[in-house]
């Protein structure tokens, strides 16, 4: 008789064995044989229960994936998360509890090109920890060095910039209408008076009648202006061919006048914006004009697409990259920096847009444009004979919506009300109005240059 046994992973994390029957033969009988459980069993059945294991995950301060607690003696305690409850259902099917620690240089890792290989993805390739799952890219250098689950999140990439800031134009009292149209109105203006004039030269020539004939062309020039700026007119035509020109020429002040105030209203109430960076030629538009810096977390996947891409738009970005500057250490460190000058941060758009709700979601702009779409998953050694079984349960956390709630939980925490901008236009300011007070500082300028020119006429009249 013979007792067998099969290997297994105890409570300890140490390799054992266990009885599962017996076999027998004798010359009588033959053989016999006894299981309680199969000899050999698929891997992932055989990894549907981990027996109370405690499993080492390695993670990074990451919000809203993980978010830690540090209660002392180097210990490092996960309070919630999207992927500690994505591990923690884990541990629940497959029985099995967890412990989390960081790395030493904090990063999320990969494949230098001297082999070594860095941060979470590291720690899992050398074997010193069973798991990494935190906001985990799968990129192709990665994969030679761990094995991945199937992608449980998917999402893209996004620039977070600050907020357009608002345009004040000292021309914005010009902007409702065109060059064209101002120098059509100013042509028509100083043809009126010329006009009236020639009317009652043939009414005088033709008709022998002499009516208005105090009406100088200096006084029917003013005349004339002054309906253009809602002033009264003192001319009062006494035939019936110049009121009909008065009329037609009040009316279409009147209608020009509405249209100007209604626009130039619209103009200074409600401004215009800088352009915003809405895609990644925008930004390099930005860095190239405007002075813009690339913000990037040193050692995540954003980086390793920006100098590894060959694509045309990712190489020019990075050529003008400064590390000095654009290099993070963290997520926050980055839409921190953001609100302070002007940086363009490259960031997941979930964690951008939690951060960015924290801090008031007005102070930043998302770019329309997304790029990069990619997924997140768990890494493990390579090899790992429990990965298959994971990516069991992933598939049912994700067709149930439970990857979702997870998201959505952490969002909610996120929330912070906003000032609600209210429906009546704003108050006019100094700087809205300043294209007025332009004017009025060119008329006053105008005025002395013609009085010098006048005193300097006076002068040689003087001496004539």
């Amino acid at each position: 008789m013979y007792l067998l046994k099969t290997s297994y992973i105890n409570i300890t994390n140490s390799v054992d064995l266990q009885d599962i029957g017996w076999w027998a033969w004798n010359k009588t009988s033959g053989a016999k044989i006894s299981l309680r459980a199969p000899l050999y069993r698929p891997i992932k059945d055989t990894y549907r229960d981990f027996g109370g294991r405690k499993l080492k995950a390695t993670v990074i301060e990451n919000w809203p994936y993980w978010v830690l607690r540090y209660p002392g003696d180097g210990r490092v305690e996960p309070t919630s998360g999207i992927d500690y409850n994505v591990l923690s259902t884990l541990g629940k099917k497959f029985n099995f509890t967890f412990e989390v620690s960081l790395t030493p240089d904090k990063l999320w890792g990969g494949v230098l090109k001297d082999g070594r290989v860095t941060g979470m993805v590291g720690a899992v390739h050398r074997f010193e920890v069973h798991l990494a799952i935190n906001e985990l890219t799968i990129t192709a250098p990665r994969e030679k060095a761990v094995d991945f689950t199937i992608p449980y999140f998917l999402e893209s990439t996004t620039v977070i910039s600050p907020a357009p800031t608002k345009i004040l134009s000292p021309k914005s009292v010009l902007e409702p209408f065109k060059a064209e149209v101002w120098l059509l109105l100013s042509l028509l203006t100083l043809a009126m008076g010329p006009t009236v004039k020639l009317f009652i030269w043939m009414r005088k020539y033709f008709l022998n009648e002499n009516t208005e004939k105090d009406l100088s062309l200096n006084d029917l020039t003013f005349g004339m202006f002054k309906p253009m700026v809602v002033q009264g007119c003192m001319i009062l035509p006494l035939t019936w061919c110049l009121r009909c020109i008065f009329v037609s020429w009040f009316v279409f002040n009147t209608y020009v006048f509405a249209l100007y105030s209604g626009v130039l209203t619209s103009v200074l109430s409600v401004p215009s914006y800088e352009k915003p960076i809405d895609s990644l030629y925008d930004l390099l538009d930005a860095i190239r004009h405007r002075g813009t810096k690339m913000l990037t977390v040193c050692g995540s996947n954003n980086e390793y697409l920006f100098s590894m891409t060959t694509q045309k738009v990712y190489v020019d970005i990075w050529a003008l990259f400064d590390y000095s500057i654009g290099c993070v250490k963290s997520w926050d460190e980055g839409v921190d920096k953001v609100i302070t000058g002007n940086y363009a941060y490259i960031n997941s758009h979930m964690g951008g847009q939690v951060r960015a709700n924290l801090r008031g979601k007005r102070k930043f702009h998302f770019a329309k444009n997304e790029y990069n779409a990619h997924g997140y998953a768990i890494a493990c050694p390579n090899g790992s004979p429990y990965r298959e079984a994971f990516d069991d349960v992933l598939i049912w956390l994700m067709s149930t919506g439970l990857i979702q709630k997870f998201s959505n939980d952490e969002l909610l925490k996120a929330q912070r009300p906003d000032v609600i901008d209210s429906e009546s236009p704003e108050p006019f300011t100094v700087l809205q109005l300043q294209a007025g007070f332009y004017l009025l500082i060119a008329g006053w300028m105008i005025a002395t240059g013609m009085f010098i020119v006048e005193k300097l006429f006076h002068k040689i009249v003087q001496k004539k």
